[in-house]
C-alpha cells in the first residue's frame, strides 16, 4: 500500500495527502501512468498505450483529452521507441 502523509490544516484537523504523482485513490494519475507504460510496458504504439490505460480503468474521455496533443504523443512515442528489446 502506498503511504500517504497527513497534513495539519489551519483549523487543526488533519487530512490525507496522496504521494506525489498519485491520485486520491492511491492509483497513479493518468499521465504518470502513461509515461510509466511508455518506459516499461509492452505497448508498441501510443494507441496501444491508450488501450492499456482504458483496460486499467481510466476513463476514455480523460485518456483522449490528456493524450491527444501532438507534443505528448511525440514524447510517449519517443519513450516507447527508446525501450530496449522492442519486438515487432
Amino acid at each position: 500500500m502506498l503511504a500517504k502523509r497527513a497534513e495539519i490544516q489551519s483549523n487543526g484537523a488533519s487530512c490525507e495527502v496522496p504521494q506525489r504523482g498519485m491520485g486520491m485513490n492511491g492509483r497513479p494519475r493518468l499521465l504518470e501512468r502513461a509515461f510509466e507504460l511508455a518506459r516499461t510496458g509492452n505497448c508498441r504504439t501510443v494507441d496501444e498505450l491508450r488501450s492499456e490505460l482504458k483496460r486499467e480503468g481510466f476513463d476514455n474521455n480523460t485518456i483522449l483529452s490528456n493524450i491527444a496533443g501532438p507534443s505528448i504523443r511525440k514524447q510517449l512515442a519517443a519513450l516507447i521507441a527508446a525501450r530496449p528489446n522492442q519486438s515487432a
